[in-house]
């Protein structure tokens, strides 16, 4: 037997040691203690950002959020990191949040799990949403070393943390890029979006991120004014997901505030995003044979 004792808090394990069991242990420890574990984490910082405005990207990444949540069980945090105009929280609910991210930079110097939780609004689906600043004024006190230690502290607590970022490359948005374990530029097949696109991508290549971390995000693949995949990939290399046009279901989820997979559960659109929440969990990865077998779920 082993044990641990911090400040009066004692934790015991069990000889054989197992990793999943000291990484709680760690992450309980690290909870009391207001400071963060900077050890093994299974937890995935994720941020998505639109090419261009109207990409669909925060439409997508709350509805991400939402299906981790709801149909995994997991703890899931999302961060609506667009400053200036973040509505994420009508993409989920249909009032307005008590408190923002503004709350907790504001009280940065006493934050620990139980503060950071507090400021969340929680959803019936399990998920916690850190809602963006109700004003530029509010913005404004929201800086990078807030953004470093927040996604520190979600990362003890919550298996994905799910940023959805604005399209502006300020100092907080690039803080959330470097962090990312991953990140999700959103773009439609249209001449505009690639040419921003490409513009992103040399900027994702001078800050020194590399291929892997960058998944490219194609939505409304197959509408009417779409170029091909073709094109895009002469632009960006390969898509990492296409999600499939589905504009009507798309609008009625948008404009009533209810995540798609429980307002048209059998459409196009909810499908592909269930199976592409299913490649993000290790245990449920499957073997696919490339983006066409991917682009409408299974």
């Amino acid at each position: 037997m082993v044990k641990a004792i911090h400040a009066g808090v004692k934790e015991f394990l069990f000889e054989p040691l197992q990793e999943v069991d000291v990484l709680s242990m760690m992450k309980r420890l690290a909870a009391v203690h207001k400071v963060v574990y900077k050890g093994i984490s299974s937890s995935e910082a994720m941020v998505f950002l639109p090419c261009k405005g109207g990409s669909g990207a925060t439409f997508i990444s709350t509805n991400i959020a939402h299906i981790l949540a709801a149909k995994h069980n997991k703890r899931v945090l999302l961060m609506d990191l667009n400053l200036q105009f973040g509505d994420a929280y009508l993409f989920l609910m249909d009032h307005m949040p008590p408190s923002t991210l503004t709350d907790v930079c504001a009280g940065f110097k006493r934050l620990d799990a139980a503060f950071l939780e507090s400021a969340c609004v929680k959803l019936p689906s399990g998920l916690h949403l850190l809602p963006a600043p109700k004003s530029a004024v509010d913005a404004e006190i929201v800086k990078p070393e807030h953004i470093e230690g927040i996604v520190a502290l979600a990362r003890t607590q919550y298996d994905f943390i799910v940023i959805d970022a604005g399209r502006t490359m300020e100092p907080v948005v690039i803080k959330a890029l470097d962090l990312a374990d991953h990140i999700y530029p959103v773009l439609q097949l249209t001449l505009p979006y690639l040419r921003d696109a490409k513009r992103m991508k040399s900027m994702f290549q001078e800050l020194g991120y590399s291929e892997t971390k960058v998944r490219w995000v194609i939505n409304r693949y197959g509408a009417a004014e779409s170029l091909s995949l073709v094109d895009a990939k002469r632009v960006l290399a390969e898509a990492y997901w296409a999600v499939p046009n589905d504009h009507e279901n798309v609008s009625q989820s948008v404009n009533q505030g209810i995540p798609i997979i429980e307002l048209a559960p059998n459409s196009r659109c909810a499908r592909s995003l269930l199976e592409w929440v299913s490649q993000l969990l290790p245990q449920e990865k499957k073997l696919h044979g490339g983006l066409f077998g991917r682009l409408f779920g299974h």
